[in-house]
């Protein structure tokens, strides 16, 4: 299994309890689809991705499964997850399991089989958001037990629900990729930032000859991130960005952050055509609006409050 999953995806792959994020190469070496591979043992893996990608890929999964020795299924006992996140999500938790939640037994990006709740499920200490948090996958006939005894402790600790659009405006503070509008197969991983996820020196992998090629030229394009200056209305997926009266590029994500306080953009721009710090305009429902180049990595960019 371990080399099955070391073919199809460009990365390392993690060691037995830990969690790494990975990407899957069209063999022209353009991003298919996002992988975050739980090692569950030796010889046992968990791969979750985008939601709506999940048919799409478990077909390329299966196109490149060997004729035996690997078995690879769709779908898992725990075919249902919540997601807990947030400073206080330990302490919401650790009362209704026996496994220790520490940092030091459950570090950032570990993965552990475990009860909580009287519910047997998988927690992965993981965040999309950027805060303290697990991911528990679990059987969906026992999703109400679950999410009953953790909404509990949750409110008594000032918790509450979040949904969507939430999580896009805390992944966009984050800098975090989203498939479908930051990523997919007309982007290279040095377009979209991301090579330093290929790793080059663990043997082959598909794409593994083009990344090698597209690592000698200049990428076409920077996956970049923003801050609007003027007051506006949100971007919208495929807006323009323009510098000096020309399109240098477009809008791929965009949101408030709430907790930064500030309206971010992610998006594309030609290499070279808006250095850092540089000023440009966006055209928000027709109307040139100022906007600044930065860092995507908003809020917390030394990921601390993830790892504590």
């Amino acid at each position: 299994a371990e080399a099955y999953l070391s073919r199809v995806v460009c990365g390392g792959i993690p060691k037995p309890g830990r969690v790494r994020l990975s990407y899957m190469l069209t063999p022209k070496g353009r991003i298919w689809s996002e992988a975050t591979v739980a090692r569950l043992a030796d010889d046992r893996f968990l791969l979750c991705g985008p939601t709506l990608a999940d048919l799409r890929d478990f077909d390329w999964l299966s196109a490149h499964l060997p004729d035996e020795g690997v078995s690879l299924s769709r779908g898992y006992a725990h075919d249902a997850a919540l997601m807990v996140m947030g400073p206080k999500s330990r302490q919401v938790l650790q009362p209704l399991t026996d496994a220790d939640l520490s940092a030091e037994a459950a570090p950032w990006l570990s993965v552990a089989e475990t009860t909580l709740a009287g519910v047997p499920m998988i927690a992965m200490r993981v965040s999309y958001v950027g805060e303290l948090g697990w991911e528990l996958h679990m059987a969906s006939a026992d999703l109400n037990t679950a999410y009953d005894a953790i909404m509990e402790h949750a409110r008594a600790v000032g918790g509450c629900q979040f949904g969507s659009y939430a999580l896009n405006a805390m992944r966009i503070e984050k800098g975090y990729h989203g498939w479908g509008s930051d990523f997919g197969t007309e982007y290279s991983l040095f377009d979209a930032g991301l090579d330093r996820f290929a790793n080059m020196t663990k043997g082959d992998f598909i794409g593994r000859d083009a990344v090698a090629s597209q690592a000698q030229v200049r990428p076409d394009w920077e996956w970049i991130g923003l801050e609007m200056t003027q007051a506006t209305p949100e971007p919208i997926s495929s807006d323009p960005i323009i510098k000096n009266g020309v399109r240098i590029g477009y809008v791929t994500s965009a949101s408030h952050g709430y907790r930064c306080d500030k309206l971010l953009v992610l998006g594309y721009v030609k290499t070279g055509t808006l250095p850092m710090n540089d000023t440009c305009t966006i055209r928000v429902l027709g109307t040139d609006v100022g906007a600044v180049r930065h860092s995507p990595h908003v809020y917390d960019p030394e990921n601390l409050r993830m790892k504590v």
